[in-house]
């Protein structure tokens, strides 16, 4: 009924079922037959009962895979693992002691609130150490007889701030000129008896005050606050500071246009024109009224430029968010007071 092969290299045992019959019939359609494995390869010497299996090889583990099972990893299902990474978080109170919470709409907004304040004060003291580090590094190079600072509207000023501190910069040397020659006039004036000793001092003033004065009060704070093109509340400051300073230029170019009698004679204005032509007694007094109307028209020119100047930066302090940062501002100062 069964039968054995052998060869000497390897013994190889199958059973197979023998019909009595002669018949073509197909061995292994029949149920009752069990067929040798091909790993059923018994080695000399050992039984039937201990037949080896192979061990399979097993594939090295990725360590950078994820997990078969993620919510055998996490303790929940899957289904509810949204729910509950969104109702449940751990917080750490006061004492340093973790526990287990609910996520709070009112707790959420505060630490936004938190965040943003932080975030404020960080931008605040990163762009004042810029402006710290650039003024370090940079050799000053302006003036050019004999430079005291750097000063360079193409390399420092943003791109869109280069035409409003461009006019700045016009109106700044516009306004210098008429200083200069505010007391070229008074003084030649001073000499035909049209002015007295006051009016020149105070002319000589002017001009020795007026044009370092407005250079650091008005045009170098419109100077840096260009140099940025994100808003925060330390370049809004820097605008409000620019028309504080920039109101107080605008009523000296009326003061010195206007040259009212008495507090104004030390102005070379419309007033003082007027009675320099009306009291001349020769070419020399003509010729100083002229200079005197031309000095008229360059601080007319300033008068202008200036609205100029005061209206672009009043665009681009409201276009940039300046309002808002002036009221983030007074809310900040008044919570560091509280």
């Amino acid at each position: 009924m069964s039968s054995s092969t052998s060869n000497e290299g390897s013994h190889l045992t199958v059973l197979v079922k023998e019909d009595e019959d002669e018949e073509d019939v197909n061995p292994f359609a029949d149920p009752s037959l069990t067929a040798a494995s091909v790993h059923d390869v018994v080695p000399k010497g050992a039984s039937s009962g201990e037949i080896p299996r192979p061990r399979l090889e097993e594939k090295p583990r990725d360590p950078y895979a994820p997990p078969d099972n993620l919510s055998g990893l996490f303790g929940f299902g899957g289904g509810h693992v949204a729910a509950s990474f969104s109702s449940h978080y751990r917080v750490e109170d006061e004492t340093g002691m973790l526990g287990e919470g609910t996520i709070d709409d009112e707790a959420l907004a505060r630490k936004a609130r938190e965040l943003d304040k932080k975030e404020a004060e960080l931008r605040v003291r990163e762009d004042a150490y810029d402006e710290i580090s650039a003024t370090l590094e940079k050799r000053p190079n302006w003036p050019s007889c004999r430079p005291v600072l750097y000063h360079d509207i193409r390399a420092e000023v943003a791109e869109e701030n280069r035409g409003m501190v461009t006019a700045a910069y016009m109106t700044w040397m516009l306004a210098s000129f008429g200083y200069c020659l505010n007391f070229l006039v008074i003084t030649l004036n001073f000499t035909i008896g049209g002015s007295g000793i006051g009016d020149w001092f105070f002319a000589c003033l002017f001009a020795a005050a007026g044009v370092p004065i407005s250079f650091q009060t008005w045009y170098r704070v419109l100077y840096n606050a260009g140099k940025r093109t994100r808003h925060n509340m330390f370049t809004s400051a820097q605008y409000i500071r620019f028309f504080v300073h920039f109101f107080f230029h605008f009523l000296m170019v009326v003061w010195m246009l206007a040259s009212i009698p008495v507090v104004g004679t030390m102005c070379a204005g419309v007033i003082t024109t007027m009675l320099i032509f009306s009291n001349a007694d020769g070419a020399w007094d003509e010729f100083v009224g002229f200079l005197s109307f031309l000095n008229v028209l360059v601080w007319a020119a300033v008068g202008f430029s200036s609205l100029y100047v005061g209206g672009r930066a009043m665009t681009r302090f409201r276009t940039g968010g300046g309002p808002a940062d002036v009221r983030r501002g007074v809310q900040f100062s008044g919570a560091l007071i509280r």
